[in-house]
């Protein structure tokens, strides 16, 4: 059988005029199809790209996801200290000249209390654990919407999201979608 570089498994990926991109309802077949393969595994969908056996979750990218401060170290390393993230030069080179001159070998920006808002609504919605509205409040009592659960309401009638606990949840659905219903909670 001659082997086609643009298919595979009967999927063509490329066509003669370069990378061709699958559709939405395509993709999203994928995913469910990966997820239910990962799961029968015994893999847990602890965030929306991510998998792992239990107690085997990735610890690094959680502080991401949790809003927990970090450090980095080094070239192209990057940091959070609750209110500003900054990342260093990526060349090695150059972050050794910045540093050995006493130069600058950082860029950084202040996020405000309206971006670490909307981050957390971000961040939250893509993990199993949900965003924690008791948390978004106490956080953030000037910028709660009490009118966001109208929206979720909605979310919940159509399949998407359940509210546990104090815990907007997106099902399987929702987190196909993820990003455009954390979108609607933002405060622009």
């Amino acid at each position: 059988a001659s082997h086609n570089p643009y298919e595979f498994n009967g999927i063509k990926f490329f066509d003669h005029n370069g990378f061709k991109l699958p559709d939405e309802e395509e993709v999203n077949g994928q995913f469910l199809l990966l997820h239910q393969g990962l799961e029968a595994k015994g893999f847990r969908h602890y965030e929306i790209s991510n998998y792992a056996i239990p107690g085997f979750e990735a610890q690094h990218n959680s502080s991401y996801w949790t809003g927990a401060t970090y450090l980095g170290i080094g070239p192209g390393a990057h940091s959070f200290d609750g209110k500003k993230r900054w990342w260093n030069i990526s060349n090695n080179r150059s972050y050794v000249k910045e540093i050995n001159s006493g130069g600058t070998w950082f860029e950084g920006e202040e996020l405000s209390e309206k971006d670490r808002y909307n981050e957390m609504i971000m961040t939250s919605l893509r993990q199993e654990n949900g965003l924690d509205l008791i948390e978004l409040k106490q956080r953030f009592p000037a910028l709660f919407r009490k009118d966001m659960l109208a929206q979720v309401d909605s979310w919940i009638e159509k399949g998407w999201a359940r509210l546990e606990n104090n815990r907007i949840r997106l099902n399987m659905d929702g987190w196909l979608i993820s990003d455009n219903l954390a979108s609607e909670l933002f405060i622009l």
